[in-house]
């Protein structure tokens, strides 16, 4: 399911509701034949580099911060 979902463009470091993202579902998977880096563009490794270090993205243009939003973790409150 992971594979059909990459291939049909999901990004794989969006998490779900759990906080899992298909990146992470990948590496728990030993037999996983699924090549994770042939996914993973350039926007998406700024975007998590952003939010691990927490860097602010209020100065971002609206684009750019909702694109943050679909890549950080769930709130626990939410």
């Amino acid at each position: 399911l992971i594979q059909v979902l990459l291939d049909y463009g999901a990004h794989p470091d969006t998490p779900n509701k759990a906080g899992e993202t298909p990146l992470k579902l990948i590496s728990k998977n030993p037999t996983s034949s699924i090549k994770f880096m042939r996914y993973m563009s350039l926007k998406c490794f700024a975007a998590q580099a952003i939010i691990r270090y927490g860097l602010p993205g209020h100065e971002l243009p609206v684009t750019l911060q909702k694109f943050l939003e679909h890549h950080r973790p769930p709130s626990r409150y939410s």
